[in-house]
């Protein structure tokens, strides 16, 4: 505004400054400071909010678990699940025996410290199958024959569905994975004679499923650095029984991880904590959507400002608007008497002066120009 213009021209003029003049040094480090340090937190407040989020997260631990077990495209052989009391809460005791074979594994350690036993439960799926094994005689042939001589491979699935109580949006409620594994030639041949009529076998499965399970924002997958620990594998038997036609598998695991039963699969689930909303929905898109943001934010704002700047700088930057003003208060003045003719004869000449950038040079030229 003209007002505005007046005001800095009045400051200039209160205090003036010689043209080629260098600033002073403390003015210098005041706003070099000041910019300096205002990047310096731009950068750095959002790696504090991330480290500080988990200060700030609760536990999100598993309220249910299914499992399956499937081979090829078969139906599948074994579903379990666990909910309720089959969910263990492990307290702290409890979490250092179950990764106690990791205690001289500077790397397992140091990754499991950000965790503690509040993230973790030990789920025990019943092993026995909640679903009879549906599949039809010629089904069943192609299977054995399957195994026995295909030369492809042939692979089993393990499957598993965590749910959890809590859903943010950087953490889902539901969460999948698997594990597929390559059925042996001596597993092959052991399942294809089990499931002979005259067949009274034991399957011994090694390494059917991982026993330690990280559950993140969109999936349960396995503990990549606890892979080489024969102890991350769950190994197992299994039985297939049959009562009045019907049959179902029952597995039995070799060794369990702990609460030692024969009857159950144990699975050891961290899971990820959950967010607050408010800085769930700032780190949605991780740390550098953060720092893409700011790149984005910063760039509207420099736009803003210089998009206009060729056409306004004429309005702003003049040297004397002492003439405008005091037109601008004759308006008003005229506006007080009544006189409107006058006013509208006064604001057409205020137009006119605004259209023509000859006529605002001259109105605005200095006094003593």
């Amino acid at each position: 505004s003209i007002y505005t213009i007046k005001c800095d021209l009045k400051f200039d003029e209160d205090f003036p400054s010689r043209r080629g003049e260098s600033k002073s040094s403390v003015s210098k480090y005041i706003l070099g400071g000041t910019v300096t340090f205002a990047l310096i937190a731009a950068i750095w407040f959002p790696l504090l909010v991330l480290s500080l989020m988990d200060a700030v997260s609760s536990p999100n631990p598993p309220i249910a678990m299914t499992a399956q077990l499937t081979i090829g495209a078969y139906e599948p052989l074994f579903k379990s699940a666990a909910e309720g009391s089959a969910i263990i809460r492990t307290d702290r005791t409890q979490f250092n025996n179950l990764f106690n074979f990791t205690q001289r594994d500077v790397d397992t350690r140091s990754w499991l410290s950000d965790y503690t036993a509040a993230d973790t439960a030990l789920i025990q799926l019943s092993g026995n199958s909640t679903s009879i094994w549906s599949i039809s005689p010629p089904g069943r042939h192609k299977l054995i024959d399957l195994l026995l001589h295909s030369p492809d491979n042939l692979t089993m699935k393990y499957e598993w569905t965590v749910t959890r109580a809590k859903e943010t949006e950087l953490t889902d409620s539901i969460v999948v994975g698997s594990h597929t594994l390559v059925l042996t030639q001596f597993v092959r041949f052991t399942m294809a004679h089990l499931l002979t009529a005259a067949a009274n076998y034991t399957l011994s499965i090694p390494k059917l499923f991982p026993k330690f399970l990280y559950a993140d924002g969109e999936s349960a997958t396995a503990v990549d650095i606890l892979r080489s620990y024969p102890q991350m594998w769950g190994n197992v038997s299994a039985y297939l029984l049959d009562r009045d036609g019907d049959e179902w598998w029952t597995f039995r695991e070799d060794s369990n991880i702990a609460y030692d039963d024969p009857k159950s699969l144990d699975m050891v689930i961290i899971s990820k904590r959950a967010a607050p909303d408010g800085l769930g929905s700032i780190f949605s898109k991780g740390i550098m959507g953060v720092y893409l943001s700011y790149v984005l934010v910063f760039g509207q704002f420099v736009r803003m400002y210089f998009r206009n700047i060729a056409y306004s700088i004429m309005f702003e930057e003049l040297p004397c608007v002492d003439r405008i003003m005091k037109l601008c208060l004759d308006i008003f003045m005229v506006r007080e008497l009544g006189e409107f003719d006058l006013e509208e004869d006064l604001v057409n000449k205020l137009i006119f002066i605004y259209r023509s950038p000859e006529a605002l040079l001259k109105w605005a030229k200095p006094k003593r120009l």
